[in-house]
């Protein structure tokens, strides 16, 4: 998981700046500000839900906004069609899912509890909206990694914060006021490398309990995602050791006043691969760039070795 640079104002398409659909008061509004108003009349009705109870037939509210196709290509543009949570590409094995951080209908509490309804108000807001792959985002059974067991895990409602006195429950209240409490992840508005390590097997350790509950609930230790963080990395390092060796031919040649054109071209190669497997829209950023952190504090010969030739790879972190 990797800092994600997502605009907090409403992207510019229809579904947030036009005022094209019909309100609840009959005026014309945003689609996702009849949302809004759907959500607010449905499900702050006392009479419809109290103590985390639905009290009515009545059937739910659909809201149309953030399943729209324009938000959905807005997001895989933001989220370079990658998971926000695991970053992995789906946009060429499965469609993804819109994922609402603060789940809209029902929320699962730390203790399993079911608080109805959830953050409905959120439904349709921009800053709520993520892009992610369905084993993060929904429930599955699957294997740990390195073990044979199959466990629970995939976000779908689930939501802890620290004190369930400050969670909120009505759309009159600050949402800024519960973000000090949450102990999940949000890519867009927390730094990742605070709370989780990447390791060069693939596997990822949590800093702090913000991180383990992430871990745990995205599935981030899943066993096929740590084998492809883990084959990414070693792909990585072989880049890397490649750099080393070129870098100690070129000293050895210039110790010897021999030429360098064809190893400048050979670390020029392999520089260049490195560029691209840390391009934004690539997988797994998060392991790369801590093995490339790793790779600057454990070789800091040949790191100034590529400094003097013009190359700083603390700009690729």
């Amino acid at each position: 998981m990797i800092s994600i640079s997502k605009s907090t104002s409403d992207p510019n398409i229809s579904v947030y700046k036009h005022n094209r659909w019909k309100g609840l008061d009959g005026k014309k509004t945003t689609l996702a500000n009849r949302d809004l108003q759907k959500a607010i009349a449905y499900y702050g009705d006392p009479t419809k839900f109290k103590n985390n109870q639905k009290l009515t037939d009545e059937k739910s509210i659909k809201y149309e906004a953030y399943s729209h196709k324009d938000t959905k290509e807005v997001l895989k543009e933001v989220f370079h069609s990658k998971c926000a949570y695991c970053e992995s590409y789906i946009a060429h094995i499965e469609p993804g899912d819109v994922e609402h951080f603060r789940p809209k209908a029902k929320v699962v509490t730390d203790q399993g509890n079911s608080l109805i309804p959830g953050y409905y108000w959120l439904g349709a807001s921009w800053n709520n909206l993520l892009l992610s792959c369905i084993n993060c985002n929904r429930p599955n059974r699957l294997l740990i990694n390195s073990t044979t067991d199959e466990v629970l895990m995939g976000k779908a409602n689930f939501f802890p914060i620290s004190d369930e006195s400050k969670r909120l429950r009505n759309h009159n209240q600050d949402i800024a006021l519960e973000n000090p409490f949450v102990q999940l992840i949000n890519p867009c508005s927390d730094d990742p490398e605070q709370h989780l390590d990447f390791l060069p097997n693939g596997e990822v350790k949590a800093l702090d309990e913000k991180g383990e509950k992430s871990i745990a609930i995205y599935g981030l230790y899943r066993a096929d995602l740590v084998l492809r963080r883990k084959k990414t990395a070693e792909g990585l390092s072989r880049t890397l050791e490649f750099l080393v060796m070129e870098i100690k031919d070129i000293q050895e040649k210039q110790a010897h006043g021999m030429p360098i054109d064809l190893s400048l071209d050979k670390l020029a190669m392999h520089l260049e691969s490195l560029k691209k497997a840390l391009e934004e829209k690539a997988e797994y950023l998060a392991i790369k760039k801590a093995l490339i952190a790793q790779f600057i504090a454990s070789n800091p010969i040949s790191n100034n070795k590529l400094v003097d030739l013009g190359v700083d790879l603390t700009d690729l972190l």
